[in-house]
């Protein structure tokens, strides 16, 4: 709505430039476009549809993290159009040496390298050299969110 009402004002602007004919807008007219713009941005900001997360919420700033990193490893590892397309690829070629390897099965291998990463730090009492320990539990989350995703979408 504020595009169209940006180029209907610079429409009338040119008009006026032009010495065309210029509809004149009352005040009236001016002051309902703006309590209708007002409501239309209530309505978009109380509409229970859509959400909203607040970073200073400390586990809603984690689900933002998530979907930053989600889509920062997305942009190198899936084809443009498919999220999936890694895991589908990585399925294709698993299914060759084990029949029935399927998409999700190559995100339940993620988790699981993740997993078996945290308990051999664990176990040997070891400091990570690489990526922090952090950063292993937002991979098990992100692939977690993969997996339902994925799995939502095959049923």
């Amino acid at each position: 709505m504020k595009q169209a009402a940006e180029r209907k004002r610079l429409t009338d602007e040119l008009r006026a430039i032009r010495n065309e004919d210029v509809e004149l807008i009352s005040p009236d007219e001016i002051v309902q476009e703006a309590m209708e713009e007002m409501e239309l941005s209530i309505t978009r900001f109380n509409n229970p549809n859509q959400i909203v997360l607040d970073p200073s919420d400390p586990v809603e700033a984690v689900l933002i993290k998530m979907v930053e990193l989600n889509r920062r490893k997305r942009a190198d590892y899936a084809s443009d159009g498919d999220p999936f397309s890694n895991f589908r690829r990585t399925a294709e070629r698993m299914a060759k040496k084990y029949p029935g390897f399927s998409p999700l099965d190559a995100v339940e291998f993620n988790i699981d390298q993740k997993e078996e990463r945290l308990i051999a730090l664990h176990e040997n009492g070891r400091v990570p050299s690489n990526e922090s320990v952090t950063d292993t539990y937002f991979d098990r989350a992100v692939y977690s969110a993969i997996a339902v995703a994925l799995s939502m979408e095959e049923s």
